[in-house]
């Protein structure tokens, strides 16, 4: 019996993943009788006749949704979850592969974990990428991993376990595979916060909790973890529920992405003041910066240099003023694209 509905949200500059998306889901799928549930925001007639065009080439079973309106992606992930049946929800984004064991190790990790654990948070990998998105995926990596329910020195354990100095466009396949494989002695442990591009969650508990907060247009997935954390409901990392992102970006992207990040994990940090795992200690702030200094790997070069002092001012001015100042312009004009989508 299929335990679990997939999810995936986009807008038409995300469309050119899509065929790649499917064909893994296709490869990967243990279960014919899965189904998919596409919402796709910013659509217009031609767009929606072009997206089916594409639906057209897989046989995987597909419900498709479509909206001319701005919807924030919290919004989005609440417009189709709530129309599926299955006690587990899986959300993706478009630009995400998943690797060939996905489902089988999913179906493990609900059959080992899945009568205690409110959600997995998956492994997060790198496909595709250019000189400064590899360094986007080593960053995202270490902030995810930051998470994890452990002590200060078992995750810098952790991080020096991970061989960073390898992580380079030509060895991306291998680094990764190795990394896989050396956070599988992590399974299990509890984590704080999913990642939004490859979350897995009991549909009961999301339910529960009243699903997504739609005012948010990025880190949704963080505070939708912070709600469970507050009811006692568990995040289980499971790397071996492995996902690759497409890491094409350019430098402006990055920074972009990073400006509105900056933007959502203030307003994170303003709703939620007192909340532990969210709070940044000027020390802490103070102590990213000066890093710049001498950096960990892989952002020693000159281009890491470059990317770490430049993505942490573009992530961190939105965020201070956002939380300290209440000063978020993007909650009137919304949207959560990068530049690379146009």
């Amino acid at each position: 019996m299929v335990k679990y509905d997939i999810f995936t949200i986009l807008h038409p500059p995300y469309f050119k993943f899509l065929e790649e998306h499917l064909k893994s889901l296709s490869s990967a799928l243990t279960n014919s009788n899965t189904r998919l549930f596409i919402f796709s925001s910013q659509t217009n007639y031609k767009e929606t006749k072009n997206l089916e065009s594409i639906l057209k080439k897989t046989d995987l079973d597909i419900s498709l949704e479509t909206t001319e309106d701005k919807v924030s992606i919290g919004e989005s992930r609440n417009a189709i979850f709530r129309k599926g049946d299955k006690p587990w929800a899986i959300f993706l984004d478009a630009d995400i592969i998943v690797n060939g064991d996905y489902f089988s190790n999913l179906e493990r990790c609900t059959e080992k974990y899945g009568t205690f654990a409110s959600g997995f948070a998956g492994g997060i990998g790198a496909s595709n990428c250019s000189k400064w998105g590899l360094l986007e995926s080593a960053m995202d990596l270490r902030v995810y991993l930051r998470n994890l329910v452990v002590s200060d020195e078992e995750f810098y354990k952790i991080m020096k376990e991970i061989s960073f100095e390898n992580l380079r466009i030509d060895n991306l396949k291998r680094f990764y595979s190795e990394t896989k494989a050396k956070l599988m002695g992590y399974e299990g442990k509890q984590i704080r916060a999913f990642q939004g591009f490859n979350q897995i969650v009991k549909k009961e508990d999301l339910d529960e909790v009243g699903g997504f907060d739609e005012k948010f247009w990025s880190a949704e997935d963080r505070e939708l973890g912070v709600r469970f954390l507050r009811k006692n409901k568990k995040i289980i990392f499971t790397p071996s529920i492995w996902a690759e992102h497409n890491y094409e970006f350019k430098l402006q992207d990055i920074l972009k992405r990073k400006r509105i990040h900056g933007w959502w994990y203030g307003e994170l940090r303003r709703k939620y003041p007192d909340e532990k795992s969210l709070i940044m200690k000027k020390s802490r702030w103070l102590k990213n910066f000066i890093r710049f200094i001498n950096p960990p790997e892989p952002f020693r070069g000159i281009n890491g240099r470059i990317y770490y002092l430049s993505s942490f001012l573009s992530y961190a001015i939105p965020a201070i003023l956002s939380e300290k100042y209440s000063i978020n312009p993007m909650r009137k004009k919304g949207g959560w694209a990068y530049d690379r989508d146009k």
